[in-house]
């Protein structure tokens, strides 16, 4: 089965990441919605079951140390 979630650490500035993912959305043609701790991309066009969706949420464990959660929104296998 494959994993649909993925976590991992940083030390940057929530802002600086959340720029990069607007960044990569943009490069690959995603629609994105971002809050202060969340970012959504959205694929505009379909795969087999429907457009792909990545949802990131971004927790602050001290004011240097954030856990980022990443996961497919939509069940799509490209």
């Amino acid at each position: 089965m494959e994993k649909e979630e993925l976590g991992f650490v940083v030390t940057r500035p929530t802002s600086s990441f959340i720029s990069r993912l607007e960044e990569v959305g943009k490069k690959y043609d995603f629609n994105y919605q971002k809050s202060d701790s969340k970012v959504r991309l959205q694929g505009q066009e379909s795969g087999r079951k429907d457009k792909l969706a990545i949802g990131t949420n971004i927790f602050v464990v001290t004011p240097s140390f954030f856990v980022v959660e990443v996961k497919k929104d939509n069940i799509d296998t490209l």
